[in-house]
């Protein structure tokens, strides 16, 4: 039987190959990639201060803002759009486009809609964004619902 430690390590490296496949396509650079994995190795399991029922909602929070973000910015950047010029295109301050790029504010699904309506030329390239985002958060959820060791 392995130790409570080896089992452990095997649980957070299937939590890392998870949130690599979910990303490695999104064209994430390597250093969101890198926190991404660090992310959901030391939160899968329950945070400090939460309950064990109650973590499996926070790192699914975390790594979705954390996920988006870092594809949201990665778009603008792609776009040759600075935060306040997309803040103003989509309706926003700019503060709002920072916070949600830095993981600091969770995505709501409208105000994805309008950030990416000026990041993509056409509307193909927008519902193709959109349905990659919804991916990432369909990926965040798996992770964060998984059993903690």
């Amino acid at each position: 039987m392995p130790e409570s430690g080896q089992r452990i390590r095997r649980e957070d490296n299937r939590t890392t190959r998870m949130v690599f496949r979910a990303t490695r396509t999104t064209g994430l650079p390597t250093r969101q990639l890198n926190r991404l994995r660090h992310l959901a190795a030391n939160e899968a399991r329950a945070p400090a201060g939460l309950a064990a029922a109650d973590a499996p909602c926070a790192v699914e929070r975390r790594l979705l803002a954390t996920t988006v973000g870092a594809r949201l910015r990665h778009l603008r950047q792609a776009a040759d759009l600075t935060q306040r010029q997309l803040a103003e295109h989509a309706g926003c301050s700019r503060h709002t486009v920072g916070r949600l790029e830095r993981g600091r504010l969770r995505p709501e699904p409208a105000s994805l809609r309008r950030l990416l309506v000026p990041l993509t030329r056409n509307g193909k390239e927008c519902e193709k964004a959109w349905l990659e985002l919804r991916a990432l958060a369909t990926a965040a959820r798996q992770i964060a619902n998984r059993t903690p060791p």
